[in-house]
């Protein structure tokens, strides 16, 4: 590639498209969302829940994870449902995050970002996207420079994950995120902790804990599950847990104190183990059980099968704001769940029990083993369907309603 060539070509002004911004509220609106989360990926995120969603009344462009090394691939547009499009995007861009944190940075992020949106700006209008709502999915990098490239009438950003303790963004998050919170026009976030953080950066009235949703349309309680393999020879109770399981969001040596102090009890993990897990003297425990990472639709036949559903946090800069969408899921299916006690988990503490010490736990399984009921699981199921995606999203227009009025008075 000729770099020269290729800096000149991106370095002149980028082509916007000229819309006549209405100042009245649209009933169905076009959204563009650009995330970290890959379209394809075998798991289920909230970008591409939010996606799914908004699609349902809206017309919504979403932009793939970026390819960034691929020169035999090419962007494609596909149409994955109705009102929703993909943008795959297999440019190549510049690696940018082993660079100082000076204008070095921000020059070559700068011709990354006019490459992304002169591709975004093409497709929307390809699509007749008008008056364009920019929804930026914690992509701090790759969406620096929306406001300034992208032909969007409002732009909002979502901070659904604190990406500050992890190694990878630690260079430059510091300084980009809050000057992206400071450009956006509204911040919105799934927790009262991450919405706490751009406080200083942004009137509180443009700072939004819009909550969390989660779609629970697997997880029927009413349903009959075929008991899945690994449990058909347990005899005693399982306690389990499905979901990622990783050393920097689950307190392993906790795990590890439960199971020894209650052998009677046989502990069920169902998901991908990372490193430490793998390696933990936990495996060398009879009454532990590691399934492996097992596909989303098997997950409510799991969870079906455990007597009382865990969900052992670590409490660190990661997980301290984050709001575990298991839990919902767990509730769903009217199961009793004993969790680590954090600020976010008070939305739950009427429905789950909530622990800061390994007794704690010990004494909270043993409860909830003895004390459930067909009541209880009904309330549960009950609270949990609360938190539908429809009933994010339905925050997510109001939010923008009030806001557009505000600018039109």
């Amino acid at each position: 590639m000729d770099i020269w060539k290729f800096i000149m070509n991106y370095m002149l002004p980028i082509d916007r498209m000229h819309n006549e911004y209405q100042t009245e509220p649209m009933e169905k609106r076009d959204f563009i969302i650009t995330s970290l989360e890959k379209w394809d990926s075998a798991s289920r995120g909230n970008a591409k829940d939010i996606a799914l969603e908004l699609s349902k009344e809206n017309k919504v462009l979403y932009v793939n994870s970026y390819g960034g090394h691929s020169s035999v691939k090419q962007n494609r547009l596909d149409e994955v449902s109705p009102n929703l499009w993909v943008l795959n995007y297999f440019s190549y861009l510049f690696p940018v995050n082993r660079l100082p944190d000076n204008f070095m940075f921000d020059a070559v992020n700068r011709l990354n970002n006019r490459q992304i949106f002169r591709e975004i700006n093409r497709c929307a209008s390809k699509l007749g996207f008008h008056n364009a709502i920019h929804f930026c999915d914690n992509d701090v990098y790759r969406s620096f420079y929306a406001r300034e490239m992208l032909s969007a009438s409002l732009f909002i950003y979502y901070r659904r994950d604190n990406l500050h303790p992890v190694s990878y963004w630690q260079r430059h998050i510091q300084r980009l995120e809050p000057e992206l919170i400071k450009k956006s026009d509204l911040v919105m976030c799934n927790s009262s902790e991450l919405a706490a953080y751009a406080l200083p950066y942004k009137d509180a009235e443009f700072v939004l804990d819009i909550g969390q949703g989660v779609d629970l349309s697997l997880f029927r309680p009413e349903c009959s599950y075929d008991k899945p393999e690994e449990c058909r020879k347990i005899s005693g109770p399982i306690i389990g847990y499905a979901g990622n399981i990783s050393s920097n969001r689950l307190d392993v040596d906790l795990l590890y104190t439960l199971a020894v102090n209650r052998p009677q009890y046989t502990f069920l993990l169902v998901g991908e183990c990372d490193r430490t897990f793998a390696t933990h003297k936990i495996n060398q425990l009879s009454n532990v059980l590691f399934t492996g990472l097992k596909p989303m639709e098997q997950i409510p036949a799991y969870i079906s099968a455990m007597n009382v559903c865990l969900n052992p946090q670590l409490i660190n800069e990661i997980t301290i704001g984050n709001y575990p969408r298991k839990i919902d899921e767990y509730l769903a299916m009217g199961k009793p769940i004993v969790a680590t006690k954090t600020q976010t988990m008070r939305l739950f503490e009427k429905y789950v029990y909530l622990c800061s010490s390994p007794n704690d736990y010990l004494e909270a399984m043993d409860s909830a083993l003895h004390l459930d009921s067909a009541t209880v699981q009904q309330e549960r199921i009950k609270f949990a369907h609360t938190h539908s995606w429809a009933h994010c999203i339905e925050k997510i227009h109001k939010e923008i309603t009030k806001y557009e009025s505000s600018k039109s008075l």
